[in-house]
């Protein structure tokens, strides 16, 4: 069974027609001080169940849309849950680099697991290494190839793929060889949450 969350309910329908297994009913709510509410319409008692929710933005309500989905079910006794997350939220919060700061992106990984989560399914996540912080297993599938199809009739010959952080390099390499494209790198120091500062460019962008 599919259950969409409010983050992906158009991609939900169409997974649910792919995959040939029914969509189930699952209402959500938030109370006037944003408490999410979740009420399950179809019975998941023993049954594999797909929650589909991209934690895009709002990403803590829709994280927390996820968690209380995948929290009914566990109660329901579902057999079993795949949290498929074509976003997933808090990934970049990956490590601390010695500031006195959380790493949000193991917290999440916990909730998930404890909201009785058990398997978790991304497309080309922040970083690899967000595998590192789950005890169940984590799919990070890739869309670069579809959407490099996609692009490649529309791309002259001065096209350049430009990698927007260091963190991106292999990223780029992988949608210029796809391409048959150069590469450049941005190279940036965050100053906040919202706002970064370019200190230079490797790579020929020039009329391009």
């Amino acid at each position: 069974m599919v259950l969409a969350g409010p983050a992906s309910a158009a991609l939900a329908a169409g997974a649910s027609v792919q995959l040939g297994a029914p969509l189930g009913g699952c209402t959500v709510e938030h109370f006037s001080d944003g408490e999410v509410s979740i009420h399950l319409c179809t019975p998941v008692r023993g049954r594999a169940v797909v929650l589909l929710q991209a934690t895009a933005p709002p990403v803590n309500d829709h994280l927390m849309e996820l968690l209380a989905m995948a929290d009914a079910c566990r109660r329901e006794a579902a057999a079993y849950a795949l949290a498929v997350m074509p976003y997933f939220g808090y990934a970049r919060s990956d490590r601390r680099d010695g500031l006195p700061i959380p790493i949000m992106g193991r917290l999440v990984a916990d909730l998930l697991e404890r909201a009785g989560v058990d398997e978790v399914m991304t497309i080309d996540v922040h970083t690899p290494a967000l595998e590192g912080f789950f005890r169940i297993p984590l799919n990070n599938r890739t869309a670069v190839p579809r959407l490099a199809s996609a692009l490649r009739s529309q791309l002259g010959p001065n096209a350049v793929v430009v990698a927007p952080d260091l963190g991106a390099v292999r990223l780029a390499n992988h949608y210029a060889g796809l391409l048959g494209t150069a590469v450049a790198i941005r190279h940036k120091r965050r100053i906040s949450g919202t706002e970064v500062a370019v200190h230079r460019i490797t790579g020929d962008v020039a009329r391009r």
